[in-house]
């Protein structure tokens, strides 16, 4: 999974104040992902692993930020705020939605 954000402060921000405080309340949720330890880099602010998969948590305002990442599903959050190009290689709406082509009709 790859959530996205218009930066990467403002991913950081869901990240720990909205994120964090949902897995910790949630049993289920954080019996899955765990508490978040300092050595710990399955459990960390851009990145939470899950048995089964990996949620990356990302802003749109960096072209490294889509790179090498298989996604099937695509989160993007506040788009209006997102920049019109990212690093002169277009714009994060359609790199996000490439990273999701190897799914093809699974994709979501």
């Amino acid at each position: 999974m790859l959530m996205i954000f218009p930066n990467d402060n403002l991913a950081a921000s869901h990240s720990k104040q909205k994120l964090a405080p949902t897995i910790e309340e949630t049993p289920r949720l954080l019996k899955k992902i765990g508490r978040k330890k300092a050595k710990d880099s399955s459990n960390t602010i851009d990145t939470k692993e899950y048995p089964g998969g990996i949620l990356y948590i990302n802003g749109a305002n960096s072209p490294a930020n889509f790179r090498h990442k298989t996604i099937r599903f695509l989160v993007l959050d506040d788009v209006d705020g997102f920049p019109m190009n990212v690093g002169d290689e277009g714009d994060p709406v359609s790199l996000g939605k490439k990273r999701t082509d190897s799914f093809g009709f699974r994709k979501k």
